[in-house]
C-alpha cells in the first residue's frame, strides 16, 4: 500500500490567516498538521522511495516550523511534548543536508527550552548541542565552537566530568577546534578525551576507538607521522578483530594508515594497503562509489611515485616487482577509462 501526504502550501498559510484571530484554533491546525507529518516521516525512513519522499516533504515541514513560530509567540506557551516534534523535524533536515532548515528548527526548539525549562536542563542542553553540531556542518566553526564549549561546561556541571554525553561533548569539541586548525589545543583535548573513554568504556569500546582515531588524525595534521602511524596500527588492529577485515571502519583505518605511509615516504607498503583498500570497496561499494575513487585516485599516485623511484634505481632484483607495479597501474588506468565523461 502506498502511503502519500500533500497538503498544497497555500493551504497550509490559509489555515494560519483564516484563523488568525483564534489562537485556540490555530494551535490545533499546526499541532494536526505536524502530526502527520511526524507520522509520514516514520512511514518512508526505511521504504526504498525513501529519498524521492524525503525531498517530496521538505516544502511542508518548513511551513510548519514557520507555522510554529506564530503558533509559540505568546508568553505563556509551554507545550513542550510539541517541541519534541519540532526537534525531529530538525533531525531529519540534518539527516538530508538541509542544514539552514535544520538550524531554523533547533533554534525554535532551543530558545523554547530555554525559556519553559531553564538553562541547565537536560532537554535544553541537547537541544543546544544538536544545534552546535549544525553550525558546524554549515562550516561556522567559531560559532559552534563557542556553543559547544558551553554545552560542555554545562554537562561538566550537570552530569560530572566522567559521563559518556560530557565526553562527546569534549569529543564534539576538539573535532571542531581541529577545523578552526587550533591543532595544539585540539590534540590536548582529544587525548584527555580518549584516557576518559579508556577509563570509563574500556579500550576496545567503539567509540574509544573512535577516539584514538580522531586523535591520530590530529597528529597527522601537525606533522607528527611516526606517532600517527603508530596510532593508526593500532587502530586498525582492533578493528580487524572487532569488526572484521570487511567492515566500513576497518576498511577506513587501513585507508588511513596508508596515505600515513605514503607521506613517510614508505610508498612500497603504502601501494599494497591502498591496493587492498580499492579490491575491498569495489567489492563492498563498487567501481563507481566516491571512496571506491578515491582509493583509484591514491593508489594511481602512489603507483606511479613508486614507479619513478624504482626505474631511478631499478636493478635485476626489483624488475619483478616493477613488473608487478607497472601491471597495477595499467588496470587503474583502464578503470578510470571505462567510466562514462
Amino acid at each position: 500500500m502506498q502511503t502519500s501526504y500533500s497538503i498544497h502550501r497555500l493551504v497550509h498559510a490559509w489555515g494560519y490567516d483564516r484563523l488568525q484571530g483564534d489562537r485556540d484554533e490555530v494551535e490545533r491546525f499546526w499541532y494536526a498538521a505536524s502530526q502527520l507529518l511526524d507520522d509520514y516521516l516514520k512511514t518512508i525512513s526505511d521504504r526504498q522511495d525513501g529519498p524521492v519522499s524525503k525531498l517530496r516533504v521538505v516544502p511542508h515541514l518548513t511551513d510548519s516550523i514557520h507555522g510554529f513560530k506564530r503558533v509559540s509567540t505568546a508568553n505563556d506557551w509551554n507545550k513542550t511534548d510539541w517541541l519534541e516534534t519540532v526537534e525531529r523535524f530538525g533531525l531529519f533536515f540534518v539527516e538530508i543536508g538541509r542544514w539552514n532548515d535544520a538550524a531554523l528548527s533547533e533554534r525554535e526548539v532551543l530558545e523554547k527550552r530555554q525559556r519553559i525549562l531553564g538553562d541547565e536542563h537536560p532537554d535544553t542542553i541537547s537541544a543546544m548541542n544538536n544545534l552546535a553540531n549544525t553550525l558546524s556542518d554549515q562550516g561556522k566553526l567559531d560559532e559552534a565552537a563557542l556553543m559547544k564549549r558551553e554545552v560542555l561546561e554545562k554537562m561538566q556541571r550537570v552530569l560530572g566530568d566522567e559521563h559518556p554525553d560530557t565526553i562527546k561533548a569534549m569529543s564534539n569539541l576538539a573535532v571542531t577546534l581541529g577545523g578552526q586548525r587550533k591543532l595544539d589545543e585540539a590534540a590536548l583535548m582529544k587525548k584527555e578525551v580518549l584516557e576518559k573513554m579508556q577509563r570509563v568504556l574500556g579500550d576496545e569500546h567503539p567509540d574509544t576507538i573512535k577516539a584514538m582515531s580522531n586523535l591520530a588524525s590530529t597528529l597527522s595534521d601537525q606533522g607528527k607521522l611516526d606517532e600517527t602511524a603508530l596510532m593508526e596500527r593500532e587502530v586498525l588492529e582492533k578493528r580487524q578483530r572487532i569488526f572484521g577485515d570487511e567492515h566500513p571502519d576497518t576498511i577506513k583505518a587501513m585507508s588511513n594508515l596508508a596515505v600515513t605511509l605514503g607521506d613517510q615516504g614508505k610508498l612500497d607498503e603504502a601501494a599494497l594497503m591502498v591496493w587492498e583498500v580499492l579490491e575491498k570497496r569495489q567489492r563492498i561499494l563498487g567501481d563507481e562509489h566516491p571512496d571506491t575513487t578515491w582509493a583509484a585516485e591514491y593508489l594511481r599516485y602512489i603507483l606511479s611515485a613508486l614507479i619513478a623511484g624504482l626505474s631511478d634505481t631499478s636493478t635485476t632484483k626489483k624488475q619483478p616487482f616493477l613488473k608487478r607495479v607497472t601491471g597495477k597501474l595499467q588496470q587503474v588506468r583502464d578503470l578510470f577509462r571505462s567510466r562514462p565523461n
